[in-house]
């Protein structure tokens, strides 16, 4: 996962410098993938100021949300929450003592 993540914070960078910033969203959408690793680059773009980049990074996640909510539709979506749910009750499996999250 970590060499698509470092391609597409590249691709950014590139097509960021080089004024293309449609193909430099598209880039950083990868960065979806991971979204704790696009929040600060998020943050620095809404202090930024950049709406444009903005915009169209949130418009190619909601597309990839659209396009996986017609795929398992909602009865997954609520089994989905309900393991999340599930996963906060019996931790042990996860074991978050043993790193430092915000849970453990």
């Amino acid at each position: 996962l970590v060499p698509f993540l470092f391609l597409g914070l590249s691709a950014f960078l590139y097509f960021l410098k080089r004024g293309n910033e449609t193909l430099a969203a598209v880039f950083l959408s990868i960065l979806l993938l991971k979204p704790q690793e696009l929040l600060p680059i998020a943050v620095y773009l809404l202090a930024g100021r950049r709406w444009k980049l903005l915009l169209l990074i949130s418009g190619v996640g909601m597309f990839c949300g659209l396009i996986s909510f017609f795929q398992i539709g909602a009865s997954g979506y609520l089994n989905y929450f309900e393991l999340l749910k599930d996963s906060t009750i019996n931790s042990q499996f996860m074991q978050p003592e043993l790193s430092a999250t915000l849970r453990g």
